[in-house]
C-alpha cells in the first residue's frame, strides 16, 4: 500500500480536525482510494512486464457487468446511493470467491465502499 498507517495518521492530524472536517475526511478517502488504484496499476504493469498472470483469470464480461448494474438499478447495495454514470460503480463477490460469477453471488458497490468491503475483509 502506498500510503502506510503513519501517512495516514499525518493526513487525518493535517486535514481531519475542525471546521469542515467532514468534508476533509470524504478528501481523505477519495485520496486513499486513489492511491490503492494507482498501486494496483503499477503492480498490474509490473506483472505484465515480468510476464506474470493476474490472480483471477476469470473476469466477468463487459455485459455481464452492465447487467448487474441494470438489475441493481445503478444503485450502490451497501450505501443506496445512485449513480448515473457507471463508471463509479464496481462489481462485487459476495462470498469474495472471485471464480463463483453466478449473478446471485453479485452485486452493485461504489468505489468507496467496494474499497471499503475488500479492507474489512482483508482486515480479518
Amino acid at each position: 500500500m502506498l500510503i502506510n498507517k503513519m501517512d495516514e495518521k499525518f493526513i487525518e492530524k493535517e486535514f481531519g480536525n475542525g471546521k469542515g472536517a467532514a468534508k476533509n475526511q470524504n478528501l481523505i478517502t477519495d485520496l486513499i482510494i486513489r492511491f490503492d488504484d494507482m498501486e494496483k496499476s503499477i503492480n498490474k504493469l509490473s506483472d505484465l512486464i515480468k510476464g506474470k498472470r493476474r490472480k483471477y483469470a476469470r473476469h466477468l464480461k463487459k455485459e455481464d457487468k452492465l447487467f448487474i448494474y441494470n438489475r441493481d438499478k445503478n444503485i450502490c447495495q451497501k450505501c443506496k446511493e445512485y449513480f448515473e454514470n457507471t463508471a463509479f460503480l464496481q462489481v462485487d463477490h459476495i462470498d469474495k470467491n472471485k471464480d463463483n460469477n453466478n449473478f446471485d453471488n453479485l452485486q452493485t458497490l461504489c468505489r468507496k465502499c467496494h474499497h471499503e468491503k475488500t479492507g474489512e475483509e482483508n482486515s480479518k
